[in-house]
């Protein structure tokens, strides 16, 4: 029987110029290859400690959330379930791992449903989600959940800023550190309130898209499934947020 990580370990695609696994990603990642796929596949084990996490959150309303690790040899690996963090409603602290010879190099959280917000937010990344992810440094990969069981996926490139990751050239005030607060917050209010209403658009794509552009982020989304039966599918595809963003076929 293949113990979890040589599941997660799995190769995924034949052309690893335009696709490749998750762990292949992190592997090329780490060694400052600098990919940046057109479909990305999340293996089986990710898959099924994602789906069992997306359940509970579905469950009780409260979202999970786990590191993505890699160890000396740059395999990604999983910690257990006794070391994911559990949050509230609308957030949740992920723990770093703190291990020697285990990378922090990611995370993994959920999002519930809310009635107040909506089923569209629920499958977006919120502005803390972003904020979060772009002033840790050592986070190159955010993976959310979505209720439906679908993924979404930001991933840091070369062209995102690494300045404001540095705290002692934000606390010299150097003129090249950024606190991307203040701008997130200032790109999602001002999609909000441009698109909010309008037919065919989604504001929460339209912020997407600006993030995008600003920060030097690539976003993946879950392959859309053709009808609300189909099984959620665990290929990623690089998403044009300037083309319709994270739309799904129902």
């Amino acid at each position: 029987m293949m113990d979890p990580l040589s599941a997660f370990m799995k190769s995924g695609l034949d052309n690893p110029k335009s696709s490749q696994s998750l762990s292949l990603l992190v592997k090329n990642m780490l060694a400052n290859n600098s990919p940046s796929p057109e479909v990305i596949t999340l293996p089986d084990a990710f898959m099924r400690k994602a789906g069992l996490a997306i359940s509970q959150t579905n469950s009780d309303g409260r979202e999970r959330g786990f590191t993505l690790l890699a160890n000396d040899q740059n395999q990604l690996m999983l910690p257990d379930e006794k070391r994911w963090s559990i949050g509230n409603s609308t957030s949740v602290l992920v723990k770093p791992f703190n291990e020697p010879g285990i990378k922090d190099i990611g995370v993994f959280h959920t999002h519930p449903y809310q009635e107040a917000h909506g089923a569209k937010a629920a499958l977006a990344f919120s502005q803390t989600d972003v904020i979060t992810f772009l002033k840790c440094g050592m986070e190159r990969i955010s993976i959310l959940g979505a209720p439906d069981g679908s993924f979404l996926m930001m991933y840091k490139t070369p062209k995102t800023p690494l300045a404001f990751t540095d705290p002692i050239s934000i606390l010299l005030g150097n003129s090249a550190s950024i606190d991307p607060t203040i701008e997130v917050n200032s790109i999602y209010n001002n999609a909000k309130r441009q698109y909010s209403g309008l037919v065919g658009l989604n504001w929460i794509n339209m912020a997407h898209a600006q993030i995008q552009q600003k920060f030097g982020l690539i976003f993946y989304q879950s392959e859309p499934r053709q009808t609300r039966n189909d099984p959620v599918s665990s290929v990623m595809l690089k998403v044009d947020l300037n083309d319709g963003g994270f739309a799904r076929k129902k």
